[in-house]
């Protein structure tokens, strides 16, 4: 599972098509968007988004702008 945190302001443009349950299955916690991935949901989601993953910030591909964090969990 790839845990998912994502900028609250970027998340109203995102596409959650991918992830099952879609916008619903994550959470807000202190102003952060949370969610759990599998590695296939966290792929085609990255697709869907246009976002490129450095290091442990997923930056969009257009502008580069870090729109969230991720990180593998047990």
């Amino acid at each position: 599972m790839i845990q998912v945190k994502l900028q609250p302001a970027c998340s109203s443009i995102m596409y959650f098509d991918a992830v099952k349950g879609g916008r619903t299955s994550f959470t807000t916690e202190s102003d952060v968007l949370i969610g759990q991935l599998s590695r296939e949901e966290f792929t085609s989601f990255l697709k869907d988004n246009n976002l490129v993953p450095y290091h442990d910030a997923l930056k969009s591909y257009e502008s580069g702008e870090i729109v969230g964090r991720f990180e593998s969990i047990e």
